[in-house]
């Protein structure tokens, strides 16, 4: 499992890095107005495409881990739901955003692309091809990229209207694979018997998850241009990004390999996971905290100087550590957790976000919202959160022993 890890966070690695220097270098280039239009765009496309999703990805692994050959029925269903659903977001964040036609248009094509992405990773995990899953997930952000630096090449300059695209592309780009992958499981296709009713149920439920769950993730990213202004989007995202992605990436390349791995029924070390992990925080907080003072002026050429200090350093590395545990943790529900226990998980979400804006709306009230303070309450529904999946996560293990213990005595007396 470890060599499948090993294989899932290079290829995080390489993505994410490519991710931070196109953040980086649009940073650099673009106006603080615009470089917060292109963070609010990347924010939306992110969270469109796995809510465009409908959980289908993660409801194919739980159904179909075990037999997934030459099911084209199931991959048409998803493509026509996909398509519809990136009609309505495109459409619903046009009325919201006030996007032209034709960045709606763009917006919609790359919802599309992303979402048949993101549902090819899930095939490719649970017939162990890790790399390409990956690639088929965050393979996005290295053409990305690619096409950022060749267009500033030969035209010397970049606007927020290339951007979009340009993101278009980078999602075009991998999701081809989905069609061929259609095709051939047409060719392929055996009779089975297959429960469409569980197969769509269990992607709602997942759906539901997974969306609010990245809704409340980078709620910041929606409430600070209404509250505050793009401009201060641009800042915070600046200050933020290297300490997010890299604990981002770690708690990704294990999650993505724990949930088909526990889903399949394979055993896990759990202790030495632990200790992998806790290995990693530590080295990590060790460099960020030796780095991070340096990090904005060398990435950014001194231009978020002027922004920067030693609360928002150790913050975001607090920050960034909170995710990382929710997202391994988040995982590890998905695949353990009974119907029950997911609404349990999706009450700790709504609650830990209504909580968040409770206190942002009693906040702008009384004048006295900044962007520290803000900061500070996003740590707070961070920890609120993984406080309620901890003890999720507790009654799950429990439940599992218990059940455990029975079956052995059941055995036991079976065999007397």
């Amino acid at each position: 499992m470890y060599k499948r890890i090993s294989s899932t966070f290079v290829i995080i690695s390489i993505s994410m890095f490519s991710a931070f220097i196109c953040t980086v270098f649009l940073a650099r280039k673009l106006s603080i107005a615009d470089f917060g239009g292109y963070s609010l765009l990347k924010q939306i496309m992110t969270i469109a495409i796995v809510i465009a999703t409908l959980g289908l990805g993660q409801s194919y692994t739980r159904n179909f881990a075990n037999k997934n050959g030459g099911l084209f029925r199931i991959h048409f269903i998803t493509g026509s739901i996909l398509l519809l659903m990136s009609l309505f977001l495109s459409f619903f964040i046009q009325q919201v955003y006030d996007y032209t036609k034709v960045q709606t248009i763009f917006i919609f094509s790359g919802i599309f692309c992303g979402s048949a992405s993101i549902y090819m990773s899930e095939i490719y995990r649970i017939n162990n091809h890790y790399c390409f899953a990956q690639i088929a997930e965050s393979g996005w952000k290295i053409v990305l990229l690619l096409l950022v630096v060749l267009l500033y090449i030969f035209n010397n300059a970049i606007t927020l209207d290339n951007i979009y695209i340009l993101i278009f592309l980078s999602f075009l780009a991998p999701s081809l694979t989905f069609f061929k992958f259609a095709f051939y499981s047409y060719k392929e296709q055996q009779p089975q018997k297959i429960d469409l009713g569980v197969y769509v149920f269990t992607g709602f439920t997942f759906w539901i998850i997974n969306s609010l769950g990245l809704l409340s993730g980078a709620i910041e990213k929606f409430i600070i241009p209404f509250v505050f202004s793009k401009e201060i989007l641009g800042i915070f995202t600046s200050l933020s990004f290297v300490y997010i992605t890299y604990f981002s990436m770690i708690g990704s390349a294990i999650g993505y390999v724990l949930f088909p791995t526990l889903s399949k029924g394979e055993k896990v070390n759990w202790k030495k996971m632990s200790m992998l992990i806790f290995t990693m925080i530590v080295i990590s907080i060790i460099l960020f905290i030796i780095l991070g003072e340096h990090l904005t002026n060398i990435l950014y050429g001194g231009k978020y100087d002027a922004y920067n200090s030693w609360f928002f350093i150790l913050s975001f590395i607090f920050l960034g550590i909170i995710q990382m545990i929710n997202t391994i943790t988040h995982f590890i529900v998905l695949a353990f957790g009974k119907q029950k226990d997911l609404f349990i998980y999706l009450i700790v979400i709504i609650t830990s976000t209504g909580l968040f804006l409770g206190v942002i709306w009693l906040s702008q009230k009384l004048k006295v919202l900044t962007i520290e303070i803000l900061t500070i309450y996003i740590i707070g529904m961070w920890l609120v959160k993984l406080l309620g999946i901890f003890t999720l996560l507790y009654q799950i293990v429990k439940r599992r022993r218990f059940q455990r213990e029975v079956s052995q005595n059941v055995n036991v007396i079976q065999w007397i």
